[in-house]
């Protein structure tokens, strides 16, 4: 120890009333401040824990909502196509479809393995179709999810409370989707139901400590849903009651928070961080005990109160000591000598508290960087002897200090308040430890001096890094999922799991990367699907795909087997610049509604499209042309004379005569040119041209190529064409009258003629 710092200290020349005084204080106001900083820290590091632990959880349960979501979509597609375009569904009876139905329902499923069990209601609330075997009729219609979706027009997706399904007898969670006429009134709804069990494996996959608590609640009315660890069944189902902290701030708007609270079911004091879902009327909330989270800072405040104390005693006797000694005028020698004995005593009391610290304390000379004092723990946190410390320096400890300059501006800052940094200490034996500083400015005698105290916190430092495992954890989740996923910040991939690399060819995303930087590169331009063409350069895709409805996030991909596949985006956020993008091959599904989609909207004899195309599209003509400032034309063809065809020919040769009709028009009209079958033998021509000279030549060649034809059996033909210009913002049926007059007119002045209104 440094004789000379502490022979400053304790001249007994400086012994007066207020030197005491002040160095108790200063002591215990340095020791308070500690611990009040140390709990503030171990607050926060709780805090830190529990966040991160809250938004783990919320993103794996928001995944699973997402899956149920999907299912439902697509059910709900199910339902609406099947009966009109399923020949076998149409003639099946009654227990033909239920089992048609079932298959479908079991087929998604098997793909999505945390759902249990499909149904779907009809507006009654009586289950018609089920994934299960129904053994008697079942009624939900006094289910409040059920009742909700009844009751509540504008609502199109419930949740129930926690409920045993009357189809499995499990506890579960059942989500439903509406299914709504024109006015909103309810025709049915699609019941997922996810088994309980599997939330709360969910909950359970995270370490909250001792009396530590993960749990998941509505955010509508703070129902419990799922909560591990449960001591009392009977809290599921529950509500918190409306003055509860987390209560309150949600209510009032708070989409996340972190608080302390006493739990009002074992009144074990808490501290929290809970999440609102967006999408869900869920939130979730982790929370650890304060027997968890302050137990350190306790078992270190304990020890620095016994050494206050003990500080303290020594100091009032010091005083006493001195006190008697200025009483009187005279000391001899050996009165002399007896309270430099007592002083000695009490700076060995001192030296011993400050050896006796938790941490590693010690008080260095700013001018020379020395470490004058030092505590028993410092000397064993770096291993050097008591003599080897009495010249040691901060430069010769820590390990990116190069010159004492280089000290003298790290603390330049450090006034009397204390701060705290974290810095890299080297031992004697050349290992390096994690340090956690606390420092302060202290004066004495007129001199400055750093009051330091420092923990190790390498281990700290590996837990911090096993959180970060974690993370690891979600990519190892990653790889257990059917379809294919990623972790993209939308312009190159971070991550990516094995059907990546096996839908793609690659080895790994090494070699990916050597050549392409985003899986958007693989999007193969279709008009029906989602791909680059569709957005400026400077926009980023994935922004893009989530503004369009969910039906409409669909990507075409090319695979190593040449062959292209159809998949159904799903995206939700890891962190701020990292997402979690999900590719559910849809192939079957969408080819299926494709092939339905176009055998619906085609004309069965001749396979121009019908008018239900037409209404469906018409609108969509109208918007391309004031897109590309161009005009739009509506024409009417009438075959001359077919009546005689088929009273001369027979009806067979009438219909192969359409049939052979129609592919005269479409091989000498334009590529964009749209026929449509309106009846018999008329047809309407949907053309968008520049000029009216352009659509008088248009339909003259389309005429003269008819006129000329040699039909099989019938020989030539001649068509009228009567055609007008939509005008803006009118109705459709007057442009529609005005061609159908124009025809009019042209089979009046003698037929094969084409004449336009304008």
């Amino acid at each position: 120890m440094n004789n000379l710092f502490f022979n400053k200290i304790f001249n007994i020349k400086n012994l007066t009333y207020g030197w005491f005084l002040f160095s108790i204080i200063v002591i215990v106001i340095i020791t308070l401040l500690q611990g009040y900083f140390e709990y503030k820290k171990s607050i926060k590091d709780a805090i830190i824990k529990t966040n991160n632990l809250t938004i783990l959880l919320t993103k794996k349960l928001e995944n699973d909502f997402d899956q149920a979501n999907n299912i439902l979509k697509f059910v709900e597609n199910i339902i609406k196509t099947l009966p009109k375009e399923n020949k076998i569904f149409q003639e099946a009876n009654f227990e033909e479809k239920q089992k048609l139905v079932a298959s479908r329902f079991n087929f998604l499923i098997n793909n999505f393995k945390n759902i249990s069990v499909i149904n779907y209601l009809d507006a009654n609330g009586n289950i018609i179709y089920s994934s299960n075997t129904l053994q008697d009729k079942i009624n939900l219609s006094d289910r409040k999810h059920f009742l909700e979706l009844k009751n509540n027009k504008d609502l199109m997706i419930s949740f129930s409370d926690v409920i045993v399904s009357r189809t499995t007898n499990k506890t579960s969670l059942a989500q439903l989707l509406a299914i709504r006429d024109d006015k909103k009134e309810l025709i049915g709804a699609i019941s997922v139901l996810i088994d309980l069990e599997i939330i709360n494996n969910i909950l359970a996959s995270i370490d909250t400590g001792k009396n530590g608590v993960a749990l998941l609640r509505r955010s509508d009315d703070r129902t419990l849903i799922s909560k591990y660890p449960i001591i009392d069944k009977s809290e599921i189902n529950k509500q918190l009651p409306l003055n509860n902290d987390i209560s309150v701030r949600i209510r009032a708007g708070e989409k996340s928070s972190s608080l302390e609270y006493i739990a009002s079911t074992d009144g074990e004091k808490r501290l929290a961080s809970f999440i609102v879902m967006d999408k869900y009327p869920f939130y979730v909330q982790v929370a650890l005990s304060q027997e968890e989270y302050l137990k350190q800072w306790k078992r270190n405040l304990m020890i620095v109160l016994i050494l206050i104390i003990l500080f303290v005693l020594s100091a009032f006797l010091l005083f006493l000591v001195v006190r008697k000694s200025y009483k009187r005028e005279q000391l001899s020698i050996d009165k002399q000598k007896e309270l430099m004995n007592e002083v000695l005593k009490e700076k060995i009391k001192y030296e011993t508290l400050l050896k006796l610290s938790s941490d590693a304390v010690f008080v260095v000379d700013i001018a020379t960087s020395k470490i004058l004092e030092y505590s028993y723990q410092t000397q064993k946190n770096l291993r050097y002897s008591n003599k080897e410390m009495m010249n040691l320096t901060i430069v010769d400890i820590d390990r990116d200090l190069k010159s004492v300059e280089e000290f003298k501006e790290i603390i330049s800052n450090i006034n009397s308040e204390i701060i705290s940094l974290q810095r890299v200490h080297q031992r004697k034996d050349g290992t390096f430890y994690n340090a956690s500083i606390t420092a302060a400015k202290i004066r004495i005698n007129e001199k400055d001096y750093i009051y330091s105290s420092t923990r190790d916190i390498t281990e700290k430092i590996k837990i911090q890094n096993k959180l970060e495992e974690s993370y690891k954890n979600l990519e190892k989740l990653i790889e257990t999922q059917n379809n294919i996923v990623i972790l993209t910040n939308g312009k190159e991939i971070k991550f990516a799991n094995q059907k990546f690399f096996n839908f793609l060819g690659f080895k790994n995303l090494t070699d990916f990367k050597e050549k392409h930087k985003c899986i958007c590169e693989f999007f193969i331009e279709n008009d029906r699907f989602f791909h680059l063409k569709k957005i400026n350069e400077d926009e980023i895709w994935l922004d893009k795909i989530l503004e369009l409805e969910e039906s409409k996030r669909v990507v075409c991909m090319k695979g190593k087997d040449s062959l292209e596949y159809l998949f159904s985006v799903w995206v939700n956020n890891f962190d701020d610049e990292t997402k979690i993008v999900s590719f559910t091959d849809i192939s079957q599904t969408i080819l299926e509604n494709i092939y339905l989609e176009e055998k619906i909207l085609h004309d069965k004899l001749t396979n121009a499209y019908n008018r239900e195309f037409f209404e469906n599209n018409y609108k969509r003509f109208i918007d391309n042309c004031k897109i590309n400032n161009t005009k739009l034309a509506l024409a009417i063809l009438d075959i001359d004379y077919f009546k005689d065809v088929n009273d001369r020919f027979g009806h067979d040769v009438g219909d192969l005569f359409l049939i052979e009709f129609v592919q005269v028009i479409q091989k000498y009209s334009r590529k964009n040119d749209i026929l449509i079958r309106w009846g018999g033998e008329e047809f309407i021509l949907i053309l968008e041209f520049d000029s009216s000279k352009d659509l008088e030549k248009i339909l003259e060649n389309l005429r003269n190529s008819i006129e000329f034809h040699n039909f099989q059996k019938v020989g030539n033909k001649t068509c009228s064409i009567g055609a007008t210009i939509y005008k803006d913002d009118e109705d459709i049926l007057k442009t529609i009258k005005r061609a159908d007059e124009s025809l009019y007119d042209a089979k009046n002045s003698g037929r094969n003629k084409v004449i336009i209104t304008y």
